[in-house]
């Protein structure tokens, strides 16, 4: 029998999750997946893992043109390994909309001039 130490498990998973939007849900064939990490991964990483799990080339094609954001904030695609996400995180793939280009996106979001 097991004794009750106070701790449910030292090896709890930590996650990070990666959210698809519109067309990379539905290459996905999911709208997330929950990525366990042990610590700190970059960028690339995480993309990696993703594309390990949904090896079917029109999801490498249409995550390859998704604007990122890292919680709230959007998050630059030229530098993947310089960007690091840690567990609890949430990396949203957003594929472009129809007839808006990936920059000009998050300005009229966010409503900045273009």
């Amino acid at each position: 029998m097991r004794q009750d130490t106070g701790y449910d498990d030292l090896r709890v998973a930590q996650t990070v999750r990666l959210r698809y939007w519109a067309a990379a849900a539905q290459a996905a064939g999911t709208d997330f997946d929950d990525i366990e990490v042990s610590g700190e991964v970059t960028l690339t990483d995480l993309i990696q893992q993703a594309t390990v799990l949904h090896p079917e080339r029109k999801f490498a094609d249409v995550i390859s043109t998704c604007s990122l954001l890292l919680g709230e904030q959007p998050v630059s695609t030229n530098a993947p390994d310089a960007v690091t996400v840690g567990p609890g995180d949430c990396v949203e793939f957003l594929p472009p909309f129809a007839g808006v280009d990936r920059c000009s996106w998050w300005t009229c979001w966010h409503g900045l001039p273009g």
